[in-house]
């Protein structure tokens, strides 16, 4: 049997080169028969993608129980190797309420030991719908339930298996909460084909995972990628992953420094705002109508006696005078905070308040 040809990545839907026709290739992935079966083959072809670097095979279409007789569960070294990776998993967890594992070899009876919620995910079940279009994760998790928010999420060998990894991965961003953390094993792609172990390459493994590609699809996916680390005597992936804390928008952080000016300003007569920069600039013209000031002062001269649109001050060099009145001196350049207040306590005598306006 000849498989269809692939013509675009699975992650990033670039245009795929042809890295090697593979004819003859036998359907394994631990499957058995109750009779004497001939071998089924498949004539199929390694594809790269050049420009997220995943290796790839084309897709065999409703193939089935590859998962029901797997024997990486009872290989001691493989346990052992990650329950050491999951330890170091744990270090970057933050809450442990609940965990979701995409696995078949139980590793959840670890795992699910250190959160208060745990389930785990049949594989197969993803590969044959799950990862299909329009379908989430969520309902195969926990069915009607399945709007729980994730602390964690582990992903154990069937990325491999995903015709449609980014589709799995987007829902897992769904599911975790803000600053939720993940790990995932994954056979290394570079690693087989430069030791050349052709028997990893096989029909019902689709996809085969570089250091690059995995960074990609988390990128993708709005996931942040943490660190990525070998296994397995290299032969294997491990990818520490976060979803990313909800940031402020760019305005909300404008009123948050706003609200700080405002309300600082409002305890005090006189106030002094050391820096005629572009952020004092920017201020001040927002706020022409709200801020009164004493005094702006600056260390450029080329400043000197010149007004900032809105500013009803004009800039001065910064004397001992000024600050001899001053109960409040606001610092917007920030950049140079530690090498100002010095010079206020050290060279003009100021004893009162400083407020910095820094990024925080």
């Amino acid at each position: 049997m000849v498989l269809e040809a692939l013509d675009n990545c699975r992650v990033c839907n670039a245009q795929l080169n042809l890295i090697e026709n593979m004819p003859q290739i036998p359907l394994d992935g631990s499957r058995f028969e109750k009779n004497i079966t001939p071998t089924e083959y498949y004539d199929s072809a390694l594809y790269l993608c050049p420009e997220c670097g995943l290796y790839q095979m084309p897709d065999i279409k409703d193939f089935s129980d590859f998962y029901d007789f797997s024997n990486t569960k009872f290989i001691k070294s493989l346990n052992d190797e990650r329950k050491e990776m999951f330890d170091e998993f744990l270090l970057l967890s933050g809450s442990r309420e609940s965990i979701l594992g995409i696995e078949a070899v139980d590793f959840i009876q670890t795992a699910g030991a250190y959160y208060q919620n745990s389930n785990v995910i049949n594989p197969e079940i993803l590969c044959r719908e799950g990862a299909a279009e329009g379908a989430s994760i969520e309902n195969f998790a926990w069915g009607d339930a399945g709007k729980e928010s994730l602390d964690a999420v582990y992903i154990i060998c069937p990325l491999a298996h995903f015709p449609k990894p980014l589709t799995v991965m987007k829902d897992i961003f769904k599911m975790l909460k803000d600053g939720g953390t993940g790990w995932i094993e994954v056979l290394n792609g570079g690693a087989l084909i430069e030791k050349g172990y052709y028997f990893n390459f096989m029909p019902i493994l689709l996809n085969y995972w570089t250091p690059h590609s995995l960074s990609a699809l988390l990128r993708l996916a709005g996931l942040e990628t943490l660190s990525i680390q070998p296994g397995l005597g290299g032969d294997q992936l491990n990818v520490f992953f976060k979803k990313p804390e909800k940031r402020p928008s760019l305005m909300e952080k404008r009123e948050k420094q706003v609200q700080a000016i405002l309300g600082e300003t409002a305890k005090y007569k006189n106030v002094v705002i050391w820096g005629a920069g572009a952020k004092a600039h920017y201020l001040f013209g927002y706020l022409s109508e709200k801020i009164s000031v004493s005094h702006i002062v600056d260390s450029s001269p080329a400043k000197f006696g010149l007004f900032m649109p809105g500013a009803k001050a004009a800039v001065e060099k910064p004397t001992a005078e000024i600050f001899e009145t001053a109960d409040l001196v606001i610092i917007f350049a920030a950049s140079y905070e530690k090498e100002i207040t010095e010079k206020l306590r050290t060279q003009y005598n100021y004893s009162g308040k400083i407020f910095c306006l820094s990024e925080n």
